[in-house]
């Protein structure tokens, strides 16, 4: 199979931290010969990848992207963006819940929108949440708001373009920095390593369900 992968462009939106770091790492040293391009809200680098600041919550930094991805024409982009306030919900300002809906649904959708605009685009993944996007996820509801929202859009995308490879993967919880200290303790974490690993696999088989779980043992 990765034979016939020859030269492809993939696109890592939040490829600096967490699952879109892991998954950027893991897809280098599988496919060397691929142009990756990835980017993050901060500055960073990495060897052989294409980096560059993007922050979904700014209306520019979004048009800029739109204009490299109408340039680079990618075949796979991969959504990785997403974040929120921890807390109950009237006790976090409205604008930190303008923040989540808008680096984890907003964003992305528009992101979409976009990139389905171009023809050489082969395959497109946002990541979901199996914890925030099908109930009640206490202490994060704008976040989860934005899970929900996600899933709906990809869900009805997915029926409105079934010739186009338009996926959601949705993990458990995951044992980076971005998971927040009351939920390091649960047993059910998995490592961001297994979880890429997964998310590979699972991209390039074409036989696979357009919504991918995971959730550790």
């Amino acid at each position: 199979m990765e034979k016939t992968l020859e030269r492809e462009k993939v696109l890592f939106i939040g490829g600096r931290r967490g699952l879109g770091s892991e998954v950027l790492k893991q897809w280098q040293g599988r496919f060397p010969q691929h142009q990756l391009a990835a980017s993050s809200r901060q500055n960073f680098s990495a060897t052989g990848v294409e980096t560059f600041i993007c922050d979904l919550a700014g209306t520019t930094d979004i048009e800029k992207l739109q204009g490299f991805i109408q340039a680079w024409k990618p075949q796979r982009v991969f959504i990785f963006s997403g974040g929120g306030p921890y807390g109950t919900f009237t006790s976090k300002a409205w604008k930190d819940h303008q923040w989540a809906l808008q680096v984890s649904f907003l964003g992305p959708a528009q992101v979409i929108h976009g990139a389905l605009q171009i023809s050489e685009l082969s395959q497109i993944v946002a990541v979901g949440s199996a914890i925030a996007e099908d109930k009640a996820d206490p202490n994060a509801a704008s976040y989860s708001a934005a899970k929900h929202a996600l899933k709906g859009l990809i869900s009805t995308l997915h029926s409105e373009f079934p010739a186009r490879d338009i996926r959601l993967f949705s993990p458990g919880y995951m044992a980076t920095d971005m998971l927040p200290v009351p939920q390091r303790a649960n047993k059910a974490v998995a490592a961001p390593e297994k979880v890429a690993e997964a998310f590979i696999e699972w991209a390039l088989n074409k036989e696979a369900s357009w919504h991918g779980f995971y959730q550790p043992d």
